[in-house]
């Protein structure tokens, strides 16, 4: 499991990088780091080890909940969804994947031509705080 972490943080970097973009949302002592990336980026080998589809048509939503910006932190409730091209709210399946100190949230979604998608998280940290919510859009390829 070590070896998917680095892997996917090695092309989550990457990606970053190449893209000079950061996404993230603040909230008081809370950060939510997110991106959505081509399955086709992931090492074949790293996305059968996590159970993940690798298509030109299939993206990654990938996201991590932060308090105080270093710690991972596991919040009370997360949802996810993306907006199909007729504007429709889709849910998003969660995988969650655990490592030692870390927890990522992982969601497939489709992509049917090149087009910028919007997201949708909604998060809870707490039991006792209110329901955040933030919307993104990327622009998806078909590679």
């Amino acid at each position: 499991m070590r070896l998917f972490l680095i892997l996917i943080l090695s092309t989550l970097s990457f990606l970053s990088v190449a893209t000079q973009q950061e996404f993230y949302k603040s909230f008081g002592e809370y950060t939510i780091q997110y991106t959505a990336i081509n399955t086709t980026d992931i090492d074949s080998d790293v996305a059968k080890q996590a159970g993940l589809p690798r298509s030109k048509k299939i993206g990654l939503l990938n996201i991590v909940a932060l308090k105080n910006e270093i710690q991972s932190f596991e919040p009370h409730m997360i949802k996810l969804s993306v907006f199909n091209l007729l504007g429709q709210e889709v849910p998003l399946d969660l995988l969650i994947h655990k490592e030692q100190t870390s927890v990522y949230y992982l969601a497939t979604f489709r992509k049917y031509e090149n087009d910028n998608l919007w997201f949708k998280i909604e998060i809870q940290f707490t039991p006792e705080s209110k329901i955040e919510t933030f919307k993104f859009t990327k622009e998806v390829f078909i590679q």
